[in-house]
């Protein structure tokens, strides 16, 4: 699977007003997984990028790295 596009992630979430504890609390994820999602230093399981895409309004495929 591609890895997420931290950087598309974080323009959702901030177009959306939110912060990364909000959208932690949206998808059950604490904050400082959401941060080492954005920065790439760990990827969000298949569960939780599902639970991000539906939080953010976009699909999956939005969220990954485009090859």
């Amino acid at each position: 699977m591609r890895p997420l596009n931290g950087k598309k992630a974080r323009e959702l979430m901030e177009g959306k007003g939110m912060t990364m504890e909000q959208l932690g609390e949206k998808v059950r994820a604490r904050k400082s997984n959401v941060s080492r999602w954005f920065s790439g230093e760990q990827q969000p399981r298949p569960r939780k990028l599902k639970a991000l895409a539906r939080v953010l309004g976009v699909g999956v495929d939005e969220l990954l790295v485009k090859e």
